[in-house]
């Protein structure tokens, strides 16, 4: 809607610590099929796929203002969402800026934890563990969408 300079009005001190509605989402460790954009039927099969249905939301990080989720249908019909997108050649796997991390991580704690000594001959193996990640489930419905790497949700009371 349109409306003119005249008629816009201060907002109101009480409306400006309001929580946020919407949380903006993207779903983690999936790239487009074809590269770096979306294809517009990849868009639809997401839109058709979470269409009025209530979501287990697993949140898998956090990247700028982004949250890295999975979505999980509550009518059990589908699993994750998407592993569904890969399913149906809109997407495949890739390695997210999570993932690096943890990678990272890992490698840090085998150059900390693993000792060779070279004069001796001995080596301490240590088992390895990956990072521990806290992974929150959530109940959701998503709101608005842009493709599967932008997209809305609002939380379940």
């Amino acid at each position: 809607e349109i409306v003119p300079l005249k008629r816009l009005r201060r907002l109101k001190t009480q409306f400006t610590h309001v929580p946020a509605m919407a949380i903006q989402c993207s779903l983690f460790d999936i790239t487009p099929r074809n590269g770096n954009t979306w294809t517009e039927e990849a868009v639809e099969s997401f839109k058709r796929l979470t269409a009025e249905n209530e979501f287990q939301m697993i949140t898998k990080g956090k990247f700028q203002d982004c949250t890295e989720v999975d979505l999980l249908r509550c009518d059990g019909d589908i699993g994750s969402t998407r592993e569904f997108l890969v399913f149906l050649e809109h997407a495949c796997f890739s390695i997210s800026k999570t993932s690096v991390d943890n990678v990272s991580a890992v490698e840090d704690k085998v150059e900390e934890e693993v000792a060779i000594e070279l004069d001796s001959v001995q080596v301490e193996a240590v088992e390895l563990t990956w990072p521990e990640t806290e992974e929150e489930y959530t109940l959701v419905t998503v709101s608005h969408i842009n493709s599967p790497h932008e997209f809305f949700v609002q939380l379940q009371l």
